[in-house]
C-alpha cells in the first residue's frame, strides 16, 4: 500500500488518493475508557501512553479502505476500543483489547458492528 502523500505527489486527486493510499498519524491516549478515547482518523495510528492515559477508539467507518493499524511505542499498554456498539474479535460490546509496548494490532471491519484482529509482535 502506498502513502497518500506519496499518490497526490504522483498526480492522482486527493479524494482518491486518499481512498487508495494510507496515512500514518500519532495519537494520545486519552484516559482510560470507551467514551474518552481519542478517534483513529488514519490507517496507520502510533499510540503515545502514560500511565492514566492509554485508551483510543476505532472510527465508526473504516478510514479510506483496508486495514487499521495501531502500533504502541510507549511504556504503557494502550487500550484500543470499538465504536459504541461494536466488538472486537467476537468479544463484549464496548470492551477493549489492548496493544503492548512495542508490538502492533491490526484490524479489520467486518460488519456494521464487528472487528477482528491480529497481533503483530
Amino acid at each position: 500500500m502506498t502513502a497518500t502523500a506519496t499518490l497526490i505527489g504522483l498526480g492522482i486527486p486527493d479524494q482518491q488518493a486518499r481512498r487508495l493510499g494510507f496515512a500514518t498519524m500519532s495519537k494520545a491516549g486519552i484516559g482510560t475508557a470507551q467514551n474518552g478515547g481519542a478517534v483513529v482518523t488514519t490507517n496507520m495510528t502510533v499510540l503515545t501512553t502514560t500511565g492514566g492515559a492509554t485508551a483510543i477508539t476505532l472510527p465508526v467507518a473504516i478510514p479510506a479502505s483496508g486495514p487499521v493499524i495501531i502500533s504502541n511505542f510507549s511504556a504503557t499498554t494502550g487500550l484500543v476500543f470499538p465504536a459504541t456498539g461494536e466488538s472486537i474479535n467476537g468479544g463484549t460490546t464496548n470492551a477493549s483489547v489492548t496493544v503492548a509496548q512495542n508490538t502492533s494490532r491490526v484490524f479489520f471491519k467486518v460488519s456494521a458492528t464487528q472487528w477482528i484482529s491480529f497481533l503483530s509482535g
